[in-house]
C-alpha cells in the first residue's frame, strides 16, 4: 500500500519489513482513509492495523464493523483487545453507520467521535475511520481537521481533492 507520510513526501509502501514508517504510523493520533466502493480501504485499514499490532507492544483494538464484511474473523472474539496504554478504534463504514441510525443517535455519535478526535490522543485512544467519502456532514465542527493522516485510495473527486488535500491538491493526478 502506497501512502504519503508527510505533506509533499513521496508515497511509500505500508509493509511489517519497512519498520521506520510503520512506527510512524504507531505515533500519528489518528488516520482517515477514504475512497470508493472497491477501492482498497478495508485492506488498507487490515495492512495498518497489522503494522500497528506489530510495532506497539501490547496495544489494545476494538473493530466496528457495520456491514460484518471486512473484519468478521474477530466476531468469535469477545474483544480484540491486547494493550492497556493506547487503544485503537477502528470504524469500517462510518458513513453507512450514521445513515443507518436515527438523526438524534447519529448526532450523538458523531459528538462522540468528535471528542475522541479532540480528546483521545491524551487518553490514549485513537480512531481509524473508514468511509466512501469524508464529507462535513459526518463529522461535527471541526472534527475531520483532527486526522493527522489521510489515506486516500482510488480516483478522488475534485470536492473530495479540496475537502482532504486542499494544500496538495494540485499536485495530485
Amino acid at each position: 500500500i502506497f501512502v504519503t507520510p508527510r505533506k509533499h513526501a513521496k508515497p511509500r509502501v505500508i509493509h511489517p519489513d519497512n519498520t521506520a514508517l510503520c512506527e510512524r504510523l504507531g505515533e500519528l493520533p489518528n488516520l482517515l482513509c477514504v475512497g470508493m466502493t472497491g477501492s482498497g480501504k478495508s485492506f488498507a485499514l487490515w495492512v495498518i492495523l497489522g503494522c500497528l499490532t506489530l510495532f506497539i507492544p501490547d496495544c489494545k483494538v476494538i473493530i466496528c464493523d457495520l456491514k460484518n464484511s471486512s473484519f468478521p474473523q474477530f466476531k468469535a472474539l469477545p474483544n480484540y483487545l491486547r494493550n492497556r496504554k493506547i487503544w485503537y478504534l477502528l470504524i469500517d463504514e462510518y458513513s453507512a453507520m450514521l445513515s443507518s441510525l436515527d438523526r438524534k443517535t447519529a448526532d450523538e455519535i458523531k459528538g462522540m467521535v468528535g471528542e475522541l478526535l479532540q480528546m483521545g490522543r491524551s487518553l490514549g485512544i485513537r480512531l481509524l475511520i473508514g468511509l466512501q467519502r469524508a464529507d462535513s456532514e459526518y463529522f461535527k465542527a471541526g472534527a475531520r481537521d483532527q486526522f493527522w493522516a489521510v489515506l486516500a485510495l482510488g480516483e478522488l473527486s475534485k470536492e473530495q481533492k479540496q475537502m482532504l488535500f486542499s494544500e496538495y491538491k494540485d499536485k495530485m493526478n
